[in-house]
């Protein structure tokens, strides 16, 4: 009885290792995915998970967790805290976790409608600039709404068409 207590206790701690082990590594790359460091969160994954007897249950929990930070890197990329170059290390750290999902692809739909709003944006500002208003009027219409800019190009726009009718 004394035996199968101790075996008991022993195969519950090794359980509890294994999965702290498994919640550790998680954590590890969730926390580089929060901090943006979506470069550093491939090269751990590499080093420390990829091949590793948890390796499935660690890019399952990922995915899943991952579901809710599509929106946070998103805005963090409209508020220009990261650029094209960290959304590019993304894409790379999805590919290799193959975490693409309807989730990753509509994340991905709507940085490419707003990388071509601020591109728009850009552009307007230039014929603006060069006083070319209708042309940037036009531009300016192609911000969208979730944009950062959207604000700023209606009231250039308001500009824009009171500097024609001047």
């Amino acid at each position: 009885k004394i035996k199968h207590s101790i075996l008991s206790v022993i195969s519950i701690a090794g359980c509890a290792a294994i999965l702290s082990s498994c919640g550790s590594k998680t954590d590890t790359m969730l926390d580089y995915i929060d901090k943006y460091e979506f470069s550093d969160a491939l090269d751990y994954y590499e080093d420390k998970i990829d091949g590793s007897s948890k390796e499935r249950d660690i890019r399952k929990e990922i995915k899943k967790e991952m579901e809710d930070r599509y929106e946070v890197i998103l805005e963090a990329f409209n508020q220009a805290e990261i650029d094209e170059d960290d959304i590019d290390d993304l894409y790379e750290l999805v590919d290799e976790l193959k975490l693409d999902d309807d989730n990753f692809e509509e994340f991905y739909d709507d940085y490419y409608e707003l990388v071509y709003s601020k591109e728009s944006y850009q552009d307007a500002l230039e014929y603006f600039e060069d006083k070319d208003y209708s042309t940037a009027i036009s531009y300016f219409g192609y911000v969208i709404e979730s944009d950062s800019c959207y604000e700023d190009a209606q009231k250039k726009i308001s500009e824009a068409e009171d500097a024609i009718v001047d």
